[in-house]
């Protein structure tokens, strides 16, 4: 019932070499396996950058050279203009943060963050050149979400087998990942594992779906992350709300009533739940206080210093990635470049004023296509409403944490894949309309050329019926 809705419209559109799609799925896998690094990395062998260090380097710039020959590859393709200007505000972003660097104290890290910045979008604009229907936004989707769940298996092989690379361990600076990235990451394989299945039911997803919620599942729970539960559960809620049939929702809601009435047979005093919220509680409070946690985990305080960092510099920030005019903050009992833990934040710190206007209207100003092209012009729902819902998910969870205005990790690489395959679509199916609006045109030309000729014939007939009219009265006058 919700599988691909796209529009009936069918024209026929040049054939776009499919085989060139290996093209940003492969760069895709190295951004998102470019993220992690083990603890003990070595020494320099360049500069200040050791041999991760400048192996990351490389996969960026590797991508970037990939990306614009497939970009070359595809020159002649119909609709390259509409999608590549659907992007010139983020480009403008890019390029503002780039030129950034030219003020930033620690020019290093904001030329290397903005050259992340750079890959993923030039990742994002080649899924909206290559990506057409619904075929090549399931191989796409297929491939990242397969990506997070070998990420998520990967991190749960570390964290039981390999303890010393300190995978989802807190407090340690160099670990394989964070646990706040971990949880990010287990979360969005969750979602577009459970989203697929439910909107479009992809055999694929369908063979994923119960090992990769598993391991999802066990990351982010030994995460201890505290919010990315909430928001994940909350998206999956509304995906469940708008994609799943009536005899589902029905069926659900009747298992979770016989389930919650056996359970006060046997447990009428609910004991058993009591003890789980007590140690739920315990272990998500990690020893804080109820006034610690109200205070986000002493995010206020950070976000008074960012804000009183932005006010030194409001205009143009302190460049990309750098939240302070010295490149140091003291916060937390250290000192560093932290970030901002709020996406907003961090670009309004990092780029001013002027990198906040090109990020919002380089986001806005594709998300209006789309909605355009996508919604008011009935060309797929299904998928501009499975966006919005992960675009939900990218608010909540970027309220408390820098997301995809931090450093480079596997949610930036699926937000930038994701937005890239809407305005793809959009794009495709502008063309289609385009495509039958010129069709019905020549078809209405001809049928009034059709009528044309037809009114002349008649016209021809009537006066050669004259004419016989008048030499027959001619001849019986005479």
């Amino acid at each position: 019932m919700h599988r691909s809705q796209t529009t009936t419209i069918n024209p026929a559109l040049p054939a776009l070499p499919s085989g060139l799609l290996w093209l940003p799925l492969l760069c895709g896998w190295l951004l998102m396996f470019a993220t992690i690094s083990p603890p003990d990395r070595g020494a320099a062998v360049i500069g200040s950058f050791d041999v991760f260090g400048v192996a990351k380097i490389a996969v960026r710039l590797l991508v970037i050279a990939m990306l614009g020959i497939g970009w070359f590859c595809l020159w002649q393709r119909r609709g390259r203009f509409d999608a590549v200007s659907r992007f010139l505000p983020f480009l403008a972003f890019a390029a503002w943060a780039v030129l950034s660097t030219g003020w930033s104290p620690l020019k290093t890290v904001s030329l290397g963050q903005s050259m992340s910045l750079v890959s993923l979008l030039m990742l994002s604009i080649s899924y909206g050149l290559f990506c057409r229907d619904m075929d090549d936004i399931s191989r796409v989707l297929k491939h990242i979400t397969c990506g997070l769940v070998l990420l998520n298996c990967l991190i749960l092989f570390c964290y039981f087998f390999v303890p010393q690379l300190h995978a989802l361990q807190r407090g340690e600076v160099a670990a394989l990942l964070h646990p706040t990235n971990a949880a990010a990451t287990a979360a969005l394989g969750m979602v577009l594992l459970v989203g697929c299945q439910l909107v479009w039911k992809w055999r694929w997803a369908t063979y994923l779906l119960l090992p990769g919620v598993c391991a999802s599942a066990g990351v982010l729970l030994l995460a201890m992350n505290r919010w990315s539960p909430i928001v994940t559960a909350l998206v999956l809620v509304l995906l469940f709300a708008r994609f799943a049939g009536r005899t589902m929702l029905l069926g659900s809601v009747l298992f979770a009533s016989t389930v919650g009435a056996l359970y006060l047979v046997a447990d009428p005093g609910m004991t058993v739940i009591d003890k789980a919220t007590a140690a739920t509680v315990a272990t998500a409070s990690r020893g804080q206080s109820i006034r610690q946690l109200s205070a986000f985990s002493g995010r206020e305080k950070l976000w008074d210093k960012m804000w009183d960092s932005h006010e030194e510099s409001p205009w143009v920030g302190h460049g990309y990635f750098v939240t302070s005019a010295d490149g140091e903050v003291k916060v937390w009992d250290s000192t560093s470049n932290i970030t901002a833990h709020n996406f907003l934040l961090q670009i309004l710190v990092t780029t001013g004023f002027v990198g906040m206007a090109l990020f919002l209207f380089g986001v806005f100003r594709p998300v209006v296509g789309i909605w355009f092209d996508l919604v008011r012009m009935r060309g797929n729902t299904s998928f501009a409403a499975f966006c919005a819902l992960l675009a939900c998910w990218y608010v909540g969870w970027g309220a408390i944490n820098s997301s995809i205005a931090g450093p480079l990790q596997p949610e930036s690489v699926v937000f930038f894949t994701v937005f890239g395959l809407a305005v793809g679509l959009a794009v495709t199916h502008r063309l289609a309309v385009s495509e039958q609006q010129a069709v019905s045109d020549q078809l209405a030309v001809s049928d009034q050329l059709a009528v044309s000729d037809q009114l002349a014939v008649s016209d021809q007939l009537a006066v050669s019926d004259q004419l016989a009219v008048s030499d027959q009265q001619g001849e019986e006058t005479t």
